[in-house]
């Protein structure tokens, strides 16, 4: 008549003592680490705030005005030094030309002589 179903066989033991059917152990996910809590910061005063809001903003355009007034400096020294130089070089090819044609001058009057 009817037969009886079959149940399924029972998981064959393992070699290594252990069943085939084990379910992993729950390993619990990474937790990080607890955020130190530090303590409330006084309130600031605002002129503090307006301080520490308008220092940098100055001190940058402070820094760019400055810097447009040492390269115009720095362009003028520059200048002054060139000329300064041009005008010892200037006068040194003057004293040399100078001396030069008294030296072939009196060389040319002496062998006139």
């Amino acid at each position: 008549m009817f037969s009886r179903p079959q149940s399924k066989p029972a998981a064959e033991p393992s070699p290594f003592g252990v069943s085939s059917f084990k379910t992993p152990s729950y390993v619990p996910p990474h937790q990080p680490d607890p955020v130190p809590v530090q303590a409330a910061s006084p309130q600031r005063d605002p002129s503090q705030e307006l301080v520490s809001y308008l220092q940098p903003i100055l001190e940058r355009a402070i820094s760019d005005r400055l810097s447009t007034v040492i390269d115009a400096a720095a362009r003028s020294a520059a200048d002054a030094a060139a000329d300064r130089i041009r005008s010892e070089v200037l006068s040194k090819i003057d004293l040399i030309v100078r001396d030069a044609v008294e030296h072939e001058t009196s060389r040319f009057l002496r062998m006139r002589r």
